[in-house]
């Protein structure tokens, strides 16, 4: 179930290790500007914080908008959990159909 957050309480701690590409991110803009943020960004929930594992470009856009709360889905109440869910590793570059779908992961998330 998502909620609403406000950006500045995310860690983005992984978003330099998601490639960027900027006319996707302008198309990307254009629609959120037009109908808003429908997918919520999504990240595990520790005792440190919310650590934003995917929706860095919408985050970027939102930002770019003056948007200072996003639609946010915890994938996992604390690391351990998202472990032990098979979700073991940061997305990081992916494309396609699977850049979006979770578990496509290329980075490992340990140090959460």
């Amino acid at each position: 179930m998502s909620s609403t957050v406000e950006i500045t309480t995310l860690n983005l701690r992984y978003e330099t290790h998601r490639m960027r590409e900027s006319a996707r991110e302008a198309r990307l803009l254009a629609l959120i500007a037009a109908r808003g943020i429908r997918q919520p960004l999504e990240g595990v929930d520790t005792a440190d914080g919310r650590f934003l594992l995917n929706g860095f470009k919408r985050l970027r856009c939102a930002r770019q908008l003056s948007l200072g709360c996003v639609p946010y889905e915890s994938i996992a109440a604390d690391i351990e959990c998202f472990l032990k869910a098979g979700w073991p590793a940061v997305r990081c570059g992916a494309q396609g159909p699977e850049a979006d779908r979770p578990g496509s992961a290329a980075k490992t998330v340990s140090g959460l």
